[in-house]
C-alpha cells in the first residue's frame, strides 16, 4: 500500500517536513533522510519515499516500494513550453483538453513522478514518454505502473508507483 500525505502550507518547504513528521508519527518510526546522487530522498533501513513540494502546499508518499510524488499549483505557463516536454501524442490530447493550465500540469506531474519513482531527476525536456488516458486511468506506453492523479483545490497531484491500493491523508498547517 502507498499512503500519500498532502495539505496546504503557507510555505511548501515547511510543508514537507510536516507531512514527513507526520509520517514518521504514523508509523511509529524515526527516520534519517538522506539523497542519492539524483536528490532522490532515501529512509536508512525504512520506506520508500517521495517528497514534493509547490507554492501553498505539500505531497509526500510513503511505500514498501519505490513510487514517486509531484504536486504543482496551476497556473500559467510560457506558451513554448508543452510542445518542449510533451511528446506528440501527449500534445495531441493537451490540445485536445483545450490546452489548459490544468491539462498541461497533469502531463507534467505524470512526467515527474515517473522520475521521481526512477530515482534518476527529471532529464531536461522530458518529451520522450508518451502518457495517455484509457478508461479514466492514467497509462505511460511500454509501462505497468500505476498512475494516480488527484486535483485538490487549485493543485494537481501525480502519484506513480506499483501498488494500486492508496490511503489519502490530508493535512493542514497547525
Amino acid at each position: 500500500m502507498v499512503t500519500l500525505y498532502y495539505g496546504y502550507f503557507s510555505n511548501g518547504v515547511t510543508g514537507s517536513r510536516h507531512l514527513i513528521k507526520s509520517a514518521e508519527t504514523d508509523r511509529e518510526e524515526s527516520w534519517t533522510l538522506t539523497h542519492n546522487a539524483y536528490g532522490k530522498p532515501l529512509i536508512s533501513g525504512g520506506p520508500e519515499i517521495s517528497i514534493s513540494h509547490t507554492k501553498g502546499a505539500a505531497a509526500v508518499v510513503v511505500s514498501s516500494r519505490p513510487a514517486g510524488v509531484d504536486i504543482e499549483r496551476i497556473r500559467s505557463v510560457l506558451p513554448i513550453l508543452p510542445k518542449r516536454v510533451m511528446s506528440h501524442k501527449e500534445y495531441q490530447w493537451f490540445d485536445k483538453e483545450g490546452k489548459s493550465e490544468e491539462a498541461f500540469f497533469t502531463l507534467w506531474t505524470l512526467k515527474e513522478s515517473y522520475y521521481k519513482y526512477l530515482g534518476t531527476g527529471l532529464p531536461g525536456f522530458p518529451n520522450q514518454t508518451n502518457f495517455y488516458r484509457e478508461c479514466g486511468t492514467w497509462h505511460l506506453e511500454g509501462s505497468q505502473l500505476v498512475f494516480s492523479v488527484f486535483r485538490a483545490k487549485e493543485y494537481v497531484i501525480a502519484l506513480c508507483s506499483e501498488d494500486h491500493e492508496i490511503r489519502i491523508i490530508q493535512q493542514e498547517e497547525n
